[in-house]
């Protein structure tokens, strides 16, 4: 459709105000997602999972589209998307919007951003700071599964964790699929999957000589 046409959708919220940008949200139904930018009047109440009615304009900014909201309905609670898990380099205008999964190995890392390839391509990953994720431990060659929004900017695509747990770091691979679902947050210490199965390794050390 074309910029400046207004449409109606319904979808679930993936994403509340403030943690991608003081006025945006994401909208998702079986079709995939959208961008939504909201005004001063009507950014409060919106929460994850919310099932919602949009009325707005379309338009596009830095090649990513969006509806620039007039009105919101509340229809109730609805269920959260199962975010599909996408090969790296098959992240594309198809899924722009839409909450994504991504598996593979850590090709570069600096600051908010590190990349992800599982052969396939690379995809970028950017961790805003308004979501105050705590960036775990990595370097080149280790191993994440991420979840998050695929957006588009300019000419590439990226994904947007939305909280602590969109994250998944390890010095092996991961096994694909292993963040879908319930992830516990991961620690603010930054420790990652190996750090746990060396802590376990010690409890049980020090339980069998307080037994004996």
């Amino acid at each position: 459709m074309e910029d400046g046409e207004i449409v109606t959708i319904e979808g679930v919220v993936t994403v509340e105000p403030e943690l991608l940008g003081s006025r945006t949200i994401y909208v998702e139904d079986e079709s995939g997602g959208i961008k939504i930018l909201l005004d001063t009047k009507n950014r409060s109440g919106i929460r994850l999972g919310n099932l919602v009615k949009i009325t707005g304009k379309l338009g596009e900014s830095f090649n990513e589209r969006y509806i620039k909201m007039a009105s919101i309905e509340f229809l109730g609670q609805g269920d959260l998307p199962d975010p599909p898990l996408i090969k790296t380099g098959e992240v594309d205008e198809e899924y722009e919007g839409e909450l994504i999964a991504v598996n593979g190995q850590v090709t570069e890392t600096s600051g908010a951003v590190f990349y992800l390839d599982d052969g396939s391509g690379g995809i970028k990953v950017y961790i805003k700071s308004s979501t105050q994720i705590e960036k775990p431990k990595m370097r080149t060659g280790y191993y994440s599964e991420v979840q998050g929004i695929c957006s588009q900017y300019s000419d590439y695509y990226r994904i947007l964790p939305r909280y602590q747990d969109d994250l998944l770091v390890s010095q092996n691979p991961i096994e694909q699929g292993s963040i879908l679902g319930a992830v516990a947050n991961l620690p603010e210490t930054g420790f990652y999957i190996n750090d746990f199965g060396l802590i376990s390794l010690g409890i049980g050390l020090i339980l069998r000589r307080l037994l004996k």
